[in-house]
């Protein structure tokens, strides 16, 4: 329904600084409406910038849309008028674009690479998401909404390019990822206004092998080539994982207002709970680097890592805002604590080190901090 950015000033309602973002998702109302896009194209729909004099240099193919579409569709209307309606929204949309230079691995020598000339080899993104939001007006002072949405996102073959083989890149998923979030208001009078809200965010994150890869498959890099191929390794997040990660979180605020034109005051709370759960292998433990096909060295991981984090954030603050004239004057106080868990960890026997224990390690970090917050505005 609208959106509203801040980009400086920061009020004491934010614990950072940088560009703030609030939306606001459309509520329905009492007249029933629909709102539909359809869009799709392919290579055939693109020209190609593929000319002979890149061709003369080198070039043998330029990038391509194989496929790019979405359908989308909104309805939203009265459950029961002027008292209770909802909003439901559906999408899917995705795209794969073929890479220029790149193209599948033919080879069946796990220390070469072949380029698969019938096969370019391309990227692939595919969306989809299912929302719906109810706004219940309990009495003329009192609302409630509740919203729910659920996506999954697949991208596979992410990082492919002319220099990183398919079955080399990152391979991604999040299913069943969902947000789910229920807000309150209360007009208390036509100048006291107190608002409340919570979220939880499910957010887990998948990384199977690509398509081609299995348990003794290994990652080469050619140094000569610049090429790589065979698998991924990684120790980062886009690393495989054998039952999935995740990075759930919670999210809550209550503030009152009272406002009565030229003055505003504000105060409320805001807290943050986060779980981070890491599970994360590289295949054979070991990447292989060769130059211009001759070996080279032997990189061996220390995998597989498996912990979990837990993270609190508690804000409070107050802050009062005065226009006199032309002038905007804003001042405020906010108090954040925020902490940090690492609870502990057993790692299984890996192929180069035996089974390992971790104990948890509680305030990493714990940090206290006070922000005071002033602003000032002129409208010219």
């Amino acid at each position: 329904q609208e959106t509203s950015l801040e980009t400086s000033g920061m009020t004491a309602e934010a614990s950072t600084g940088g560009v703030q973002i609030n939306y606001v998702p459309k509520d329905g109302g009492n007249d029933f409406k629909a709102y539909g896009v359809v869009s799709y194209a392919n290579k055939s729909l693109q020209q190609s910038n593929l000319t002979d004099a890149l061709r003369a240099r080198g070039v043998t193919s330029a990038g391509e849309i194989k496929r790019n579409d979405a359908v989308a569709m909104g309805l939203g209307g009265p459950l029961k008028r002027d008292r209770l309606w909802f909003y439901t929204a559906h999408r899917r949309w995705g795209t794969d674009e073929i890479q220029p230079g790149a193209f599948f691995n033919k080879s069946t020598n796990p220390f070469a690479y072949v380029p698969d000339r019938d096969q370019p080899a391309y990227t692939h993104l595919t969306n989809r998401d299912h929302s719906v939001r109810v706004t219940w007006q309990v009495s003329p002072s009192n609302k409630i909404t509740v919203s729910e949405s659920l996506q999954s996102n697949i991208n596979a073959y992410l990082g492919t390019n002319a220099l990183i083989s398919p079955e080399s890149s990152q391979y991604l998923t999040y299913f069943p990822q969902s947000l789910t979030a229920v807000t309150w208001s209360h007009p208390a009078s036509n100048r006291l206004l107190i608002e409340a809200g919570a979220g939880y965010m499910h957010n887990p994150k998948a990384t199977p092998l690509q398509d081609g890869v299995t348990l003794d498959s290994v990652q080469v890099n050619d140094t000569g080539t610049g090429q790589r191929w065979g698998a991924f390794a990684t120790t980062g997040s886009t690393a495989y994982s054998a039952k999935g990660q995740a990075g759930h979180q919670m999210n809550g605020r209550a503030s009152a207002s009272y406002i009565t034109g030229s003055h505003a005051v504000k105060a409320g709370i805001t807290f943050y709970q986060g779980w981070d759960h890491v599970d994360r292998y590289v295949t054979q433990s070991l990447s292989y680097t060769l130059r211009n096909g001759v070996p080279n060295s032997v990189t061996q991981y220390a995998m597989p890592l498996v912990y979990d984090n837990n993270m609190s954030s508690n804000g409070v603050y107050a802050q009062d805002q005065w226009t006199l004239g032309r002038f905007t004057l804003t001042g405020g106080v906010r108090a954040d604590f925020f902490v940090g868990t690492v609870k502990p960890a057993d790692l299984p026997a890996a192929r180069f080190l035996p089974a390992r224990h971790f104990d948890g390690v509680n305030n990493v970090p714990n940090w206290k901090d006070v922000s005071p917050r002033f602003g000032i505005a002129y409208d010219v």
